[in-house]
């Protein structure tokens, strides 16, 4: 890989990044107004927000092209692993 691609995909890795860990805290939302006795309404406002942004970034960065959207999506796997270990404790 030439210096220019990376510094190309870098960017998209970064933005994968904060997509995993916006994803994972907007879980932590849904997952939280399930358990509270209040309506059903957050949660679903919760997971739509999510799903949204998730589609958004996936859907910008696929039109940029295949590095982008495997770049981004590499980022989301990392945080995403970053999160998990988090939450068992390790």
């Amino acid at each position: 890989m030439t210096s220019d691609l990376l510094m190309t995909l870098a960017p998209w890795l970064l933005g994968g990044v904060a997509l995993g860990a916006v994803y994972m805290h907007l879980i932590a939302r849904t997952v939280a107004a399930i358990e509270s006795p209040a309506s059903n309404r957050a949660a679903a406002v919760w997971l739509l927000l999510r799903l949204g942004l998730a589609a958004a970034v996936l859907a910008l960065a696929a039109m940029q092209g295949a590095g982008p959207l495997l770049a981004v999506l590499v980022g989301f796997l990392l945080s995403r692993t970053v999160a998990i270990r988090r939450a068992r404790g390790g």
